[in-house]
């Protein structure tokens, strides 16, 4: 099985988002794509749309899986990471992505068998399903979700 797993945060005031694409635990791919600084929420919008269909529709993944983000620190733009899952989702579907999910870390716990319910543990509990450690950061969150949907090694 293959899938390409998702995440999205607000890096330097704009949209970071990266994939993983795994198939029967081996990382196939590993992309980030900063949105442009130079554009407005809605142009950065447009690219991650464009630019997460394109990849969807280059890899063809049985599943499209998003880790959501999870806010514990009040006053973070929740509202703004929000409308990229949002967009990460329907650029999918414009990709071809048949399948689309969506993944909490408290969802992410039993598919991946972590030790634990913090997020650490979830993120040390993917590399056991993987040919190597994906990278930090939104790569690792998006290979936890592509993991969970599936594409681990069995």
């Amino acid at each position: 099985m293959r899938a390409v797993g998702s995440n999205v945060k607000i890096e330097d005031g704009r949209y970071l988002a990266g994939v993983a694409v795994i198939e029967s635990g081996l990382v196939v791919a590993e992309v980030t794509f900063p949105a442009p600084a130079d554009r407005d929420e809605a142009g950065q919008l447009s690219e991650l749309y464009e630019w997460v269909a394109s990849v969807v529709a280059e890899h063809r993944p049985d599943e499209f899986a998003l880790r959501i983000a999870e806010f514990q620190t009040i006053g973070l733009r929740t509202d703004l990471v929000r409308h990229a899952e949002g967009v990460l989702l329907a650029g999918a579907r414009h990709g071809g992505a048949s399948r689309v999910s969506q993944w909490s870390r408290q969802k992410l716990i039993k598919p991946l068998g972590a030790a634990g319910k913090n997020a650490e543990d979830v993120r040390d509990a993917v590399r056991a399903h993987l040919d190597r450690e994906p990278r930090p950061g939104v790569l690792t969150e998006a290979a936890c979700a592509a993991v969970a949907a599936g594409a681990g090694a069995k």
